[in-house]
């Protein structure tokens, strides 16, 4: 996280917790990508994504009201997916090789609302 950001997420957390009505939670759940079934091809390497497996998330969220119709909600979410995909090398000798790939990433998001 940049430096610039550290300070106005800082002090928006001291401006909830002032106001004392925070909440806090927890979320969770499964998710998927829908991804396009094509065949990428190049120099006798041949790739096709065979399947979009299901995931998970999970993480922490912060609630507090500013004002009186207003609230702000920061998240942090660690997300997890995988995706099989079918690897042919003709110049190397391997044929319809099923392989997986893992995706993880950390989601930082700022909600506002009324």
């Amino acid at each position: 996280m940049k430096l610039s950001l550290v300070l106005p997420i800082a002090l928006l957390f001291f401006a909830m917790t002032a106001s004392a009505q925070v909440r806090f939670g927890l979320k969770t759940g499964f998710s998927t990508d829908k991804l396009d079934m094509e065949t990428v091809s190049a120099n006798g390497l041949s790739l096709a994504i065979k399947d979009a497996n299901y995931g998970y998330h999970f993480g922490v969220f912060a609630r507090g009201k500013l004002g009186k119709h207003l609230f702000v909600q920061p998240e942090v979410l660690f997300n997890s997916n995988s995706v099989d995909f079918t690897v042919t090398d003709f110049g190397d000798g391997l044929k319809d090789a099923v392989l997986k790939e893992k995706y993880q990433n950390l989601d930082i998001p700022l909600m506002v609302g009324m």
